[in-house]
């Protein structure tokens, strides 16, 4: 009838608890939420169950072998800032911190983040969950290192076909080396709108 030889005479699903075993994730609770409940099935005469009842785990027999098994029900609280919901493809961030934390765990699945700035700080907090879970990747840019010859390539790129068509209209102005205080003070007041270019080079 050629239908495929079934796997499962050779390996097991890891759900559940047995899923904990091999360091795999047990559902999607805690991609989706931050509080969730673990239900665990576990012998009527376990050691356990006398201790559970004391820290108060509601417990209830398990429905198919009601005079043998009992099924506990444990809340779980994840931490805070784990993953959050998935707003974005993708992201370029400049600013790193708390701002690059909360965008890697705000990625969709297999989401690029690139960091190419540290303005808001150097360090940030991250578990692994959004690399393990959602394939997150997180992509580091260095200009300072760059090959010489790779930066020719980029530049002459820049310079062609990815060279933007719209600089005229986002360039309000022109300023020397020795006119960027006073450019400086003016974008603090929020006086100028658009880019300003800096002539590196006086004509």
């Amino acid at each position: 009838m050629a239908i495929p030889a079934s796997i499962k005479t050779t390996s097991i699903k890891p759900s559940g608890t047995v899923s904990l075993l091999a360091g795999a994730t047990p559902g999607i609770h805690f991609p989706e939420s931050r509080y969730y409940i673990r239900r665990m099935r576990l012998g009527i005469n376990s050691n356990l169950v006398p201790s559970l009842e004391k820290a108060g785990y509601k417990l209830e027999p398990a429905f198919g072998s009601e005079t043998t098994t009992l099924v506990v029900e444990i809340p779980v609280d994840v931490g805070e800032g784990v993953l959050e919901k998935t707003r974005w493809a993708g992201a370029i961030d400049n600013v790193g911190g708390p701002i690059l934390s909360a965008l890697v765990r705000a990625t969709k699945p297999w989401g690029n983040v690139v960091s190419v700035g540290i303005a808001g700080g150097i360090n940030f907090n991250l578990s692994a969950m959004p690399f393990i879970i959602r394939g997150v990747n997180l992509l580091g840019v260095s200009s300072s290192n760059c090959p010489q010859g790779l930066r020719k390539q980029i530049w002459q790129r820049l310079g062609g076909d990815l060279h933007p068509h719209h600089i005229a209209k986002i360039h309000s102005q022109t300023a020397r080396l020795e006119d960027l205080p006073d450019v400086f003070e003016k974008l603090l007041n929020n006086e100028i709108q658009g880019r300003v270019l800096v002539e590196v080079i006086n004509e």
